[in-house]
């Protein structure tokens, strides 16, 4: 999940609009998106062999910030049931650790857990070092494993001065919170 890495500057001159619409990941999984989303292709922003194995990656303006979804199929498409909390908390573990080991000087401020349609999910506010100026940015992810498939849900605010997550940014919380899934 390389894509935290990605320079999605070029990305925040599209316009985003007061009208949320709704957006299939899959037949599971549906999201409210600020604007249309753009598909990247993350393997030709990344060098070869860097890209993971059929992610799939949208991107989508708010006036407040970015939002990003990320679809992963889970390694060698393992099964991670809803009440095995073992393999979900290694899961969720590994997101974590691999969330912030792909940003420069990343910092785990806050990790909590919610449930929908009676899975459990995680969400984390975390810092990382802004490509661009080098200060300390916010970054917030909302991560969900459906059986064999990861889903991860990051908003980036667009407001660089709030370096430890003190603005409550309305946008993430509806972009967060409008995620469906058909069990």
């Amino acid at each position: 999940m390389k894509l935290t890495r990605l320079s999605l500057l070029p990305l925040l001159a599209f316009t985003a609009s007061n009208t949320w619409q709704s957006f299939a990941i899959d037949k599971r999984f549906t999201v409210q998106l600020p604007s249309k989303a753009t598909a990247l292709v993350v393997g030709q922003l990344l060098p070869a062999g860097q890209a993971p194995a059929h992610t799939q990656t949208w991107i989508a303006r708010a006036s407040e910030g970015l939002c990003v979804i990320m679809r992963v199929p889970t390694a060698k498409a393992q099964v991670i049931k809803k009440d095995d909390t073992a393999q979900r908390r290694l899961f969720y573990d590994n997101v974590v650790k691999g969330a912030l080991a792909e940003e420069k000087q990343a910092h785990l401020l806050k990790r909590t857990s919610f449930q929908t349609a009676g899975y459990s999910g995680i969400e984390i506010k975390y810092t990382a070092s802004d490509a661009r100026t080098g200060h300390q940015r916010v970054r917030y992810m909302r991560s969900l494993v459906l059986d064999s498939v990861g889903y991860n849900l990051i908003f980036r605010p667009a407001d660089l001065s709030d370096s430890l997550g003190l603005v409550d940014h309305a946008q993430r919380h509806q972009f967060f919170d409008s995620l469906t899934i058909k069990p």
